[in-house]
């Protein structure tokens, strides 16, 4: 074989391999930033929505709008505690290495699959909520129930919609994560 075509070869080998991707500095404390700022949305949103809702049912004629308001505090309330729960132990890696990162992105995988089914939960309790307030409702105002009925469903079909989004691509990246672990202790 010729030497120029063996290093054509060999330079087409080398040009056409896929680059490895390495997780800079910048990326990884880039991924910290945002866990830590949708963690504080994610509270930040539970407080306004229990300041609204009592809010609301100060600025209320209606005496029934503190039973809205209590329902509200009663689901919410429990929510955030449980998110605060599941985020044990996911806020740094336990050491400054490959692995510890690793290993703490695929804890957080893990925690984005379990919030996602106390998503469900949560959406299911709050379905609920609604159309027992609807029912209620309906004995009154037919068309306020109808409207709480509706605005329900599709409040619900969207949220369910976000979790099945949310649940693939943390099944995804899981696996992904689980591979490169799983590369990473392998002998060279």
């Amino acid at each position: 074989m010729n030497t120029d075509a063996e290093l054509d070869a060999w330079r087409a080998d080398w040009h056409g391999a896929a680059p490895e991707r390495v997780a800079s500095i910048g990326a990884v404390r880039r991924a910290h930033f945002r866990y830590r700022a949708l963690a504080l949305a994610e509270y930040l949103a539970g407080a306004l929505l229990l300041a609204g809702s009592a809010g609301y049912a100060a600025g209320a004629d209606d005496r029934t709008m503190w039973a809205w308001a209590a329902t509200v505090w009663l689901i919410t309330i429990p929510t955030l505690i449980g998110a605060a729960r599941l985020r044990r132990g996911l806020w740094r890696a336990a050491d400054a290495s490959v692995r510890g990162f690793l290993d703490l992105e695929i804890r957080r995988h893990r925690h984005m699959l379990s919030s996602m089914r106390y998503g469900y939960q949560v959406l299911a309790v709050t379905v609920t909520a609604n159309a027992l307030w609807a029912l209620y409702t309906a004995g009154t105002a037919v068309a306020a129930a109808v409207t709480i009925a509706l605005a329900t469903l599709a409040l619900a079909a969207l949220v369910a919609l976000g979790l099945a989004l949310y649940g693939r691509r943390a099944r995804r990246g899981l696996a992904a994560l689980e591979t490169l672990a799983r590369g990473l202790d392998e002998p060279p």
